[in-house]
């Protein structure tokens, strides 16, 4: 029976040795299939296996490894790598060290890839041809036409790489900014039509950057001229690395500026307000003699070239373009307190004292044309002064803060310079153009909704492409990189032809051709109870110990 026992022990232990062969080959297999797939194969442990490969263009360059958790719940960490192989490798214990262009790491069917860091001009030249490279597959006249085949061409792509593109990364964008001569020049800074007329008009520009950095650099690229002047706020609350870029970006010009005490922007507050307000000091600081201040979001795209620009804000000899709307002013915004709870803001229970000087409090839009004189006395009238005081407890105060100072049908005892006599709903507007999307919208949004407002699409463009205004609200390349595309060539191709185009839309508009008889216009005397100038009082008292 022992012998028997011993052999029968023997046979099992050779099926199992056997079966353990068996299994670890077809592992192999297995694995070394795989990294036939991954091009240049991978490397192995208990934990992890990696595949690497030397072609690495789809992926973005310096793809940031992630948490994750495995089935156990346990978590690992993974640093952000430069040299993915080597430094892989030793993070997660393999042995084999291989110099490649990307590495793929999978566990638990999670994939994780990173690609290692390139030099600053194999990332510029790429960057350079993002826009052109997918234009080419698309007629963008075509597209502005609204073209039935043409079209269908847009719909394939949506469908096929929807929320497919991404944006450069803060890291490549600081390493493609490391000689700004030659960004400058691979970019086309200072390569456009530059006429005399556009060099005696300097524009300022304010620029809102909360996201990332491709949207602000398309735009500077494409409002950039070494006359004008620009002003670049980035968001608080964004990542060391988005600031480092775009820092990097204003040293590469003379004329491209950071605002000087950054704001953590919330919704619908008067951070947003206060963004503004800092940029317009440092540009009057500056020194710079801009005629007109003109801000704008990075989300945001020109529907007018600088040369129409000019002439267009000629046309306006010193007045204001800000949006005003006396009928509906929304008065919930600032009969209530409101105040920010956990990043958002939100009403309070409390009243909200009336408005100082009796100023009659007008809705309008964060986004204008600014004479340089309105900017001036904005910032040192102290009825300004005492009217952004009290909007630091509203809702929303960049939407009615420049519309009430420019409103002199009601408020004419400001004698606000650029300011508007007329009747609030008749003036007109012009520098934006926001696809507002209600019930009864007269033109459907073709793309993306959020808050009420269009994010354009290539099925947008055969309207914007009839608008009049001087800047269009809002875009995404993350959404639609097509229509980004398609705006960005139809404004390069109008610079370079340098036409002039028709001012009678503009030379008409009625707060331009409006002649207010002064001499029957008085202003009105500004009466301010005692409640509201110690409110005033006080809340500026409070201002000034914060800052």
């Amino acid at each position: 029976m022992g012998k028997r026992t011993c052999h029968s022990l023997k046979t099992i232990n050779a099926l199992l040795f056997g079966i353990l062969v068996v299994t670890s080959t077809l592992s192999l297999l297995l694995l070394w299939a795989m990294c036939n797939q991954a091009e240049n194969g991978c490397f192995s442990n208990s934990r992890r296996t990696v595949f690497y490969s030397s072609s690495g263009a789809n992926f973005d360059f310096s793809f940031k490894w992630k948490q994750f958790e495995n089935d156990n719940n346990n978590k690992h960490l993974a640093g952000s790598f430069q040299n993915p192989i080597s430094e892989a490798a030793r993070k997660f214990g393999f042995v084999s060290t291989v110099a490649t262009s990307k590495v793929v790491i999978r566990e638990n069917g999670k994939s994780f890839s990173n690609t290692p860091a390139r030099s600053g001009s194999e990332i510029l030249d790429e960057y350079s041809k993002k826009g052109a490279v997918l234009r080419k597959k698309f007629n963008c006249s075509k597209l502005f036409a609204h073209n039935d085949s043409e079209m269908e061409k847009v719909r394939q792509h949506h469908a096929r790489y929807n929320g497919t593109y991404t944006t450069i990364t803060s890291e490549n964008a600081v390493r493609m900014l490391e000689d700004c001569n030659t960004f400058k020049k691979a970019r086309g800074y200072g390569s456009d039509l530059n006429s005399d007329e556009e060099q005696d008009f300097p524009i300022a520009f304010i620029v809102l950057v909360h996201r990332d950095f491709e949207h602000l650099e398309r735009l500077l690229r494409l409002v950039y001229r070494p006359q004008n002047i620009f002003c670049i706020h980035v968001d608080a609350k964004v990542d060391e690395s988005l600031k480092r870029a775009v820092a990097s970006l204003a040293e590469c010009f003379p004329n491209v500026i950071l605002a000087s005490k950054p704001q953590k922007i919330v919704y619908a507050h008067i951070s947003r307000l206060n963004a503004d307000m800092i940029c317009m000091k440092d540009l009057l600081a500056h020194g710079a003699p801009w005629k007109y201040l003109f801000n704008m979001a990075a989300t945001e795209l020109p529907l007018r070239t600088n040369l129409e620009m000019v002439k267009i804000l000629k046309t306006f000899h010193g007045l204001n373009d800000i949006r005003e709307n006396y009928r509906h002013r929304m008065e919930k915004r600032f009969i209530w307190d409101f105040k920010v709870e956990n990043g958002a803001i939100k009403r309070a229970d409390t009243k909200h004292p009336p408005p100082p000087h009796n100023l009659t409090i007008t809705k309008g839009m964060a986004y204008n044309s600014f004479s340089r004189e309105f900017v001036e006395w904005a910032l040192t009238d102290q009825r300004s002064k005492d009217l952004l005081a009290w909007s630091e407890a509203t809702y929303s105060p960049d939407e009615h803060y420049w519309a009430t100072l420019n409103n002199l049908f009601h408020n004419g005892f400001l004698q606000t310079p650029g300011g508007f006599y007329g009747h609030p709903e008749s003036k007109g507007y012009v520098s934006r153009y926001i696809s507002w999307q209600y019930e009864d919208s007269l033109k459907k949004c073709q793309g993306r909704i959020i808050r009420h407002i269009c994010i354009f699409s290539a099925f947008d463009l055969h309207v914007l492409i009839t608008m009049k205004q001087m800047a269009a609200n809002k875009f995404d390349l993350t959404f639609d990189p097509i229509a980004y595309g398609c705006m960005e060539e139809q404004i390069q191709r109008k610079t370079s032809t340098g036409k002039s185009l028709s001012l009678n839309t503009y030379e008409n508009l009625f707060f331009v051709k409006f002649k207010p008889d002064l001499q029957t216009t008085k202003p009105q005397k500004s009466v301010v109870s005692t409640t509201t100038r110690l409110t005033t009082s006080s809340t500026s008292r409070s201002r000034q110990k914060d800052s």
